[in-house]
């Protein structure tokens, strides 16, 4: 991760060069990368609920969390396919393979799963300064991984695809945050 994000496009030309599976990739990355966020939550919510955010208590968090790494799961295949249409809808000469869509959301979804370790430190200003940090990096990654990744060597095609893929990953982060803000809504009653 780190290598992509600063050595420039070597890390990205190794990625784009190996023939990972969606499974495997899966498995191996994204699923364990996607439990930090919600045992997180579960880690503030029982340790320093009032310090860090107002969570539902017991039975309600574990819902909160269960529900959020679900949709998780969802929205990384939803994004994973979004990447592929946009690339088949934007450009059209372009035929971006969903084996490829995959390395691209999940390894810029990297940031946002990391993020959540910083609720460690039961401060609310640190937790909150650092999550636009998060999104600031995985639009770095999509940025630097999408002219690499599908080989696309126009700048004005990369940048608008590459645009296109972090509009769509704003939405569907802020959809997760919907998901999750209902699932405490309906599991702390007023």
């Amino acid at each position: 991760m780190r290598q992509l994000q600063l050595s420039g496009f070597h890390g990205w030309d190794s990625l784009s060069h190996s023939h990972i599976a969606v499974t495997p990739m899966y498995l191996l990355f994204a699923l364990p990368l996607s439990f930090i966020p919600p045992l997180m939550l579960y880690y503030a919510g029982t340790h320093f609920p009032n310090e860090v955010m107002l969570l539902p208590k017991g039975a309600g968090l574990q819902q909160v969390c269960v529900t959020f790494f679900f949709a998780e799961q969802v929205m990384l295949f939803l994004m994973a396919g979004a990447v592929q249409r946009l690339g088949e809808t934007l450009l059209c000469d372009l035929e971006p393979s969903y084996e490829n869509s995959f390395k691209l959301a999940a390894t810029a979804a990297t940031p946002l799963w990391l993020v959540p370790l910083f609720l460690f430190v039961p401060n609310p200003v640190l937790n909150l300064a650092i999550a636009p940090l998060a999104l600031l990096a995985a639009s770095l990654l999509i940025h630097q991984g999408v002219p690499r990744i599908f080989r696309i060597e126009e700048e004005g095609r990369a940048t608008l695809y590459s645009a296109s893929i972090i509009l769509a990953g704003i939405a569907g982060w802020a959809v997760m945050l919907y998901i999750g803000a209902l699932t405490w809504v309906i599991t702390n009653p007023l």
